[in-house]
């Protein structure tokens, strides 16, 4: 082995010192006459004209070699051949190895350096992982055109800008936009992703930002073939309005069928589509459905009259005709049941309302409508009460107890269906001269209070409130207590899942307020509650309104609300200028 290596640098050896031999004795030649003539180039009778060009250059350079640049070369290659000669015998060794050193030190520093993918036109570096998406490192806070994407668990400024992009395309709920790249912001990413007939990764690739933010995009719709919990959701609202048979998720022909109808009845632009429009005219109150409704007249009203009037809701004598005093049953009987408060029988009021399942009608503290004014009227006329407001008070409750105590009845003050048929019959035993005479004075303290207290509500509704005690303020913060981390999910009303008015709506329930679900839109409306403008006399409990979001107070400051942001139930703030440029009205419950 030896003996091949010493032969191979012997060989070596010779060839280069060959090498540089013949490098030397190149750039020694003359430039002569005798080049020209011995050269390819054909000499003929240009030879005259050739030659003096030639003399020329050859007097100008003796020798090649004495060239500057030339002698620099010949001198290098010397200096290798010294150097090379002098490494011994390990020599081709020593050679090889600096070559392999010189290949792949490049290789190595950037195996050793992260890879770092700049954003376009910036300096701020992002890292990228596997799947070419933005993980949730630690990165420098950014413009929406400097991040190319982000996904799941993803914190940074820039989701600010995503949030409130896709709350301004009505993807997400009004709420204020966090950082965090939450489990609702990769359901609003897949609806938008959805109807944009991209992949729904619920991962804001580069496409999906790009587009996001572009001119191109769409606001929220629901379209056939659509598929998700909103689609399900907005099924259960078209069942109930009688325009669909079943909810299976699928925006599906029967779907489409039904949504076109329903636009087709309610002036909307008939295009089959659930857009924003859509979606707020289905829950909201004056909505008309595919059902029976007022001034109809039938042999089915009087049969569902009868089912009423035995579940006490309805509180005249059925007859077959669909009159305001049915519309306030059948409103009432929905609020009790958990659908949507429209008075209108349809599909799902009226299986509902035909089953062993439905609930008995029990008026209580804090409902108000035409149903509560007969029963306020009537209690009037026994003597129970001096006047009539619409609104199901302590005052109320106290009128219902002494009456319910002075004609043998459980004394809980609640309207059930024992309550009902003995107020209303001819039975009904009157009240006592001097309860009648307390009645009023408790009905005049407690109109003075109320006035008092309602300065910033609106002048037709001042004498229509009552206040209870504040055992109902601390049933309502309890619920919302019992409700923060749950998950927020687009038209959740419970009991694990809600949006920011399926909250409200869960919590008045359970607190003991029949209260039907509204929107934030419906609730910007309302009018069966004290009204409150002035953000100073916000108290515990209070229904907190703002544009397109909705909480519950459980201080001047503080509230409880689903938040889209956040992806679940929280408490916080309600002050800062997010919220203080947002604010409408709160309505006081109790």
């Amino acid at each position: 082995m030896k003996e091949k290596l010493s032969s191979m640098c012997k060989t070596m050896r010779n060839k280069c010192s060959s090498c540089i031999a013949k490098i030397q004795n190149f750039f020694s030649k003359r430039k002569s006459g005798h080049y020209a003539t011995t050269s390819k180039v054909k000499v003929s009778d240009r030879t005259t004209a050739r030659r003096p060009l030639v003399h020329q250059v050859s007097n100008r350079h003796h020798s090649f070699s004495e060239w500057g640049p030339a002698h620099t070369v010949i001198s290098m290659f010397r200096n290798l051949s010294n150097y090379y000669h002098s490494l011994g015998r390990h020599r081709l060794l020593y050679v090889l190895t600096a070559c392999l050193l010189l290949i792949m030190t490049p290789f190595s520093i950037a195996f050793c350096i992260p890879f770092n993918s700049a954003s376009a036109g910036t300096d701020v570096s992002l890292h990228i992982n596997s799947s070419g998406v933005l993980s949730a490192a630690e990165v420098e806070a950014s413009e929406p055109t400097k991040i190319y994407s982000a996904e799941p668990g993803f914190v940074n400024d820039v989701v600010i800008d995503i949030q409130e992009r896709l709350m301004e395309l009505s993807y997400m709920g009004e709420d204020e936009p966090s950082n965090y790249y939450g489990d609702e912001t990769v359901e609003a990413i897949k609806r938008f992703q959805r109807t944009h007939g991209l992949e729904m990764t619920g991962v804001a690739d580069y496409v999906t930002f790009d587009l996001l933010f572009s001119d191109e995009a769409k606001p929220y719709a629901v379209t056939k073939g659509a598929e998700g919990e909103d689609v399900l959701e907005l099924q259960l609202r078209l069942v109930e309005l009688g325009y669909l048979e079943e909810a299976n998720g699928i925006f599906d022909d029967a779907t489409t069928s039904a949504v076109e109808l329903f636009q087709q009845r309610n002036a909307l632009s008939v295009d089959g589509t659930i857009g924003q429009k859509t979606r707020e005219a289905l829950y909201s109150d004056d909505v008309n459905a595919y059902a029976l409704y007022l001034g109809e007249e039938s042999s089915e009203i009087l049969s569902l009259q009868q089912r009423l009037s035995t579940l006490g809701y309805l509180t005249t004598t059925p007859d077959g005709k669909y009159g305001q005093d049915t519309v306030s049953a059948v409103k009432r009987f929905q609020e009790r049941n958990g659908l949507i408060s429209d008075g209108y029988l349809g599909n799902a009021t009226k299986q509902l309302l035909l089953s062993d399942s439905a609930q008995a009608n029990s008026i209580s503290l804090g409902d108000s409508g035409n149903d509560v004014t007969r029963i306020q009227e009537r209690l009037v006329a026994l003597g129970y009460m001096r006047s009539a407001t619409g609104y199901f008070g302590e005052n109320t409750v106290s009128a219902l107890k002494s009456f319910q105590k002075r004609n043998g009845l459980t004394a809980d003050g609640k309207f059930g269906v024992s309550t009902n048929h003995k107020l209303f019959s001819d039975s009904a035993i009157k009240a006592a001269s001097s309860s009648s005479s307390n009645t009023s004075n408790s009905s005049n303290n407690n109109s003075s209070s109320s006035s008092n207290n309602s300065s910033s509500s609106s002048s037709n509704n001042n004498s229509n409130y009552e206040y209870s005690g504040s055992g109902s303020v601390s049933a309502l913060i309890k619920a919302a207590e019992s409700r923060l981390g749950c998950k927020y999910v687009l038209g959740a009303k419970g009991p694990n899942q809600f949006d920011c008015s399926g909250l409200v709506y869960w919590c008045l329930n359970n607190a003991g307020v029949k209260q039907s679900y509204m929107t934030s839109s419906g609730w910007r409306n309302c009018s069966k509650y004290q009204r409150i403008t002035s953000r100073s006399q916000v108290k515990a409990g209070d229904i907190l309104v703002f544009t397109g979001h909705v909480g519950i107070a459980v201080s001047n400051s503080m509230m409880i609300d689903a938040s889209t942001s956040n992806g679940k139930v929280v408490k916080r703030s309600s002050y800062g200028s997010y919220w203080d440029s947002r604010w409408i009205c709160a309505y006081r419950i109790f």
